[in-house]
């Protein structure tokens, strides 16, 4: 047997007779099973695919906003509680002082970050490159567009 082991393992007299001893312990040798990446390594991969598949394909919810006529339309059409003027502004793809924080959280969702002056005066929502700024009383009274938020971050950046 030993000499078998040696022949078909390629193994030194005195390591064949270990190995036997180990098997007598541990039980019949089995193969070694070929393991993939593994739950991690699985997963790790969905995200990385998920993330680069999100960066080719990206645009912001403004620009979503700006860019998709049909969606601005079929909005204006659903929400006929609106003012006619507000629909109009929707569907021309306008924000408007006025329109109140329950309609921006319908068009655009809910905002990454808020403020919420000392005063309680003015409260800003912020997405991720644009934001609102509405009045005590939940109207919008200023649009921070993306072209907006690039100049205070390039005048930052000059400090």
């Amino acid at each position: 047997a030993i000499g078998r082991l040696k022949k078909i393992k390629g193994l030194p007299a005195e390591m064949s007779r270990d190995c036997r001893r180990a098997r007598s312990k541990i039980g019949p040798m089995t193969k070694a099973r070929i393991r993939g990446p593994g739950r991690m390594g699985k997963v790790m991969g969905m995200v990385a695919t998920f993330l680069i598949l999100c960066g080719c394909a990206h645009y912001s919810a403004y620009e979503n906003f700006q860019n998709d006529k049909k969606l601005r339309l079929e909005f204006a059409k659903k929400h006929s509680e609106l003012s006619p003027e507000v629909r109009q502004a929707i569907v021309e793809g306008k924000i408007l002082p006025g329109m109140d924080q329950n309609l921006i959280r319908m068009l655009f969702g809910d905002p990454d970050e808020t403020y919420l002056s000392e005063t309680g005066m003015f409260e800003m929502w912020y997405y991720e490159n644009f934001a609102f700024g509405f009045d005590s009383e939940g109207f919008v009274i200023k649009v921070f567009t993306p072209e907006d938020m690039k100049i205070k971050k390039e005048k930052k950046n000059r400090r």
